[in-house]
């Protein structure tokens, strides 16, 4: 640590001056309680409460328990919440409580109808956990970009062949659409820790040799979900569009 300070102690790297960076904010008189613009959004505060597990959820969906629990955290103060991720597709049910979008459409809407009179913006979670997840609710194989045993479990998923990546893409689809149709204020989608997105990324994970991912489009009147798929060929039959993202082999 470094001296004292008159404001509490700062660190030693705090006290090395660099030029700011373009586009670093550099007016430091705001708070983690002043609002903040996201988007055409207002949220009442720069404090996010993020998604985590809450083993609340009922038959799969958003519960009652679920609305007074992110009730409370709006009433707190929290300027963002975003709920429990949502898996986006019957393959994925990482855990027993664990969502399942396509039943949470009812629950997100009554979690933006408990928190709005907060002012605190409501993301839907929504993610697959692919190879990380657990078959021992389902009862199935785990989807994953390649058949390379999880590190944690040793379990050993199935690879994913066209029908389930567009499936997987459909889902996400069609949960931001019923996200949407909840009112809430958008979604966050996880690409991070227990993700299959992030496991299509990681040559540990991904060792599909030159097979490519398509996972966008660009054309401006967009095509259907069903575009982003399992290509050899850098394209989409949608759109024309060239694949976005990079061959993946062996780590």
């Amino acid at each position: 640590m470094g001296p004292l300070h008159p404001e509490g102690l700062i660190t030693a790297r705090s006290m090395v001056t660099r030029a700011p960076r373009p586009g670093m904010v550099t007016d430091m008189s705001t708070s983690l309680t002043d609002p903040v613009d996201i988007g055409p959004r207002r949220a009442p505060s720069r404090v996010m409460f993020g998604p985590h597990e809450t083993n609340l959820t009922r038959d799969r969906g958003i519960s009652a328990r679920h609305v007074a629990y992110y009730l409370r955290r709006a009433a707190g103060g929290c300027g963002v919440i975003v709920t429990e991720t949502a898996s986006v597709h019957p393959s994925d049910w990482p855990y027993e409580r664990a969502p399942l979008a396509a039943d949470c459409g009812p629950g997100w809407a009554h979690v933006v109808a408990a928190c709005r009179p907060h002012g605190a913006l409501v993301l839907a979670g929504l993610g697959h956990a692919g190879m990380q997840g657990s078959s021992a609710f389902s009862q199935s194989a785990l989807w994953a970009p390649s058949r390379v045993p999880d590190a944690t479990s040793r379990e050993l998923p199935l690879e994913m062949a066209a029908v389930e990546i567009d499936a997987v893409v459909e889902g996400f689809a069609a949960a931001a659409a019923l996200a949407a149709g909840a009112d809430t204020d958008g979604v966050e989608i996880n690409a991070g820790q227990h993700s299959l997105l992030r496991q299509f990324h990681s040559g540990l994970t991904s060792q599909r040799g030159t097979t490519m991912v398509k996972t966008g489009c660009c054309s401006p009147s967009g095509c259907s979900a069903r575009c982003a798929r399992r290509s050899a060929a850098a394209g989409c039959s949608g759109c024309g569009c060239a694949a976005t993202s990079s061959p993946r082999g062996p780590a």
